[in-house]
Order: structure tokens, then sequence, then C-alpha cells
């Protein structure tokens, strides 16, 4: 039953509930031992014209194909999360900006290059647009929150900037 209530029904990823557990404990150990740690966050791109256009079964189809990406594009070490509706997270421990800016754009490159293929067998291209942020020894982030909150305004200028992008706020 506990796995359950950290596990997304849809795609099997952790959710929101497990990150919000996980998060402040591994700033703190990046912190303490000196260790960067980056976040990023993953939105699918318009995944409401695809809901409008194939109904949520396409829509679900997309977040799981989407789900699998990340999960291939990443360390077994490293956490993926569903956040809610086509929002992802990933928390990459241990994980500096060079390899944070390396592993984002990989995320949006393998993203757009997929198959995604919906359940009636019809393909179709998805992209996602993807923020981030990294807490090393040089960054002035001072508590978890303000990680994620940094990574989220990456998001959202990936977003307003034209989507199928990779941004990091600084």
């Amino acid at each position: 039953m506990a796995i359950q209530a950290q596990r997304d029904a849809l795609t099997s990823l952790y959710n929101r509930a497990y990150l919000d557990q996980l998060l402040g404990a591994q700033f703190d150990m990046s912190r303490s031992l000196g260790q960067p740690l980056t976040l990023i966050f993953i939105d699918i791109d318009d995944l409401k014209k695809i809901n409008d256009t194939y109904g949520h079964s396409g829509g679900d189809s997309v977040l799981v194909s989407v789900a699998r990406v990340l999960q291939s594009a990443t360390r077994e070490s490293d956490t993926v999360v569903r956040y809610g509706g086509d929002e992802f997270v990933l928390l990459l421990t241990n994980t500096g900006e060079d390899n944070g800016a390396k592993i984002a754009e990989r995320i949006r490159s393998k993203t757009a290059a997929t198959h995604h293929i919906l359940s009636e067998g019809t393909q179709i291209p998805v992209t996602v647009s993807v923020g981030w942020a990294t807490l090393s020894a040089e960054s002035a982030i001072l508590s978890a929150n303000e990680l994620l909150e940094v990574a989220d305004r990456s998001l959202y200028l990936a977003k307003a900037g034209g989507r199928n992008r990779v941004v990091r706020a600084v």
C-alpha cells in the first residue's frame, strides 16, 4: 500500500507526494556533502490539443510514452516524477550544470525523435519544454523549494520562448 501511495497510477513513476518527501532531504544531503543537485522540470507541449484530437486515451498514451523516454534518458539513481498533469520532474543527484544541461537537452531531443504511438496505432509527434536549475557551491539557491521554483521559472521561459526548447534561468 505504501508503494502505491508513492507512484503515479498511469505512468508508474514516482508522484509529487514522493518528491515532496524526498527533495528536502536530497537538498540537505547535497549541500552538506558539497555535491551538486540538478532539478529538471519537463512539460509536454500542447497535450490539450492531443487530448482534443485523440481523446484522453490518446493523451494518456503520450504521458506513458514520455515517461518511458524520461526513464531511458536517466540513470537508475535519478528520481523521475510525474509532478502532475503533463509535467514531470527529474531529480539528479551529484549532477552539476554541465551534465544537467546535457541531460535536459537529451530529454528534449529524444522525446522529439521518439515514435509516440497511440493505443489504436496512430503515430504522432510530441515535443517537450524543459527548464532546469542546479544547486552548486556557487549557486545562490538557499532551499529545496527555491531550487524547484527556479527550475519552474526556467520551464515557463522555455514555453514562453516557443516550446520544444531547454532553458536554464540564471
